[in-house]
């Protein structure tokens, strides 16, 4: 499993507990033949990942290539053979519909926590 979700975690750190409650953070492999349940485990537990608001999916190729497709992704292999990781970040709403999509290379965190913490609070009332 290579160090990804760098993005995702310093979002995580960056919200208020309170804020954090109110949301779910899913991450799904684009590398299922590599990252089935045992290495997804193990990695939640080397990355201190807090197991109940975030979850770590993975799958068969084809469902993951079909979840992928819906957000207009596609899984690319690299020269050696592995897997080019994706570095989106999709934020939804409720209803699983996207409500905004991040380049997890350039996005910056205070923008992603300003967006959750702005819709999260709309959403209130």
């Amino acid at each position: 499993m290579p160090a990804a979700y760098p993005e995702e975690a310093r979002v995580a750190e960056r919200l208020a507990p309170a804020t954090r409650a109110r949301l779910t953070m899913v991450s799904i492999t684009v590398d299922p033949e590599h990252d089935g349940p045992a290495q997804l485990a193990a990695y939640i537990r080397s990355q201190r990942v807090d197991p109940r608001s975030w979850y770590f999916m993975t799958g068969p190729p084809a469902i993951i290539e079909r979840v992928m497709a819906n957000f207009q992704l596609r899984r690319e292999r690299e020269a050696d053979g592995s897997v080019a990781h994706v570095t989106g970040i999709f934020l939804l709403g409720a209803d699983g519909h996207e409500m905004r999509e991040y380049d997890g290379q350039v996005a910056q965190v205070a923008t992603v926590v300003g967006d959750l913490q702005a819709i999260l609070g709309s959403a209130r009332g």
